[in-house]
């Protein structure tokens, strides 16, 4: 029994309230990724590959939180998770990641707006940002399913924060050099004075 209701609760006092927020955001996102949907149907002359990205990685977002919501209901009505949404959680969180990385890139080095196609360098950090970020997302699932006291649990902590932090470095170096090259390139046209 917790002092919030009456119900016997198997959560922790801090993560009581989590199911209902979860689920709460997962219901917004969900009402998100309708409106983004009726907006690239009725836009449809304004609208990029990446805008599709977009909604891939909001309705996945949806499903993340759904499933992290149903696996801490069941932990707080039984005491143990379902295996079946820890996995899909997992599965869609590894997923979400990799994609929302990739999207960010591909936004930072211009792919849908300034270029149809990605340069050699652009495609390098690509090999190099997507296999980080999935060994990140690995290594904060291994983190989040370990107990704080072991050994492994500071170690994949602090291997999930390095490579956390290479990749947002990472991401920036597409970003820089699109800065870079438009830079370059107004002023070869005589109108950079007005992006010093």
């Amino acid at each position: 029994m917790n002092r919030y209701s009456d119900k016997l609760n198997y959560l922790s006092a801090g993560d009581i309230f989590l199911p209902p927020v979860y689920f709460t955001m997962s219901v917004l996102c969900f009402l998100s990724a309708g409106l983004w949907l009726y907006y690239i149907v009725t836009h449809n002359e304004n609208i990029f590959k990446i805008h599709y990205i977009m909604l891939a990685l909001i309705i996945l977002k949806t499903m993340t939180l759904f499933f992290h919501a149903m696996d801490y209901h069941f932990i707080a009505i039984d005491g143990s998770p379902v295996e079946t949404f820890a996995i899909l959680f997992y599965i869609t969180y590894l997923i979400k990641g990799a994609l929302l990385f990739m999207t960010i890139t591909l936004i930072g080095s211009g792919w849908a707006f300034i270029k149809p196609v990605l340069s050699k360098k652009d495609k390098k950090v690509f090999i190099i940002v997507i296999p980080l970020q999935v060994f990140a997302n690995i290594a904060y699932i291994i983190t989040d399913t370990s107990e704080e006291g072991k050994a492994d649990y500071f170690i994949w902590k602090s291997i999930f924060l390095l490579v956390d932090v290479l990749c947002c470095g990472a991401i920036l170096y597409p970003v820089i050099w699109s800065i870079r090259h438009l830079q370059d390139a107004s002023h070869s046209s005589g109108k950079g004075k007005n992006l010093q």
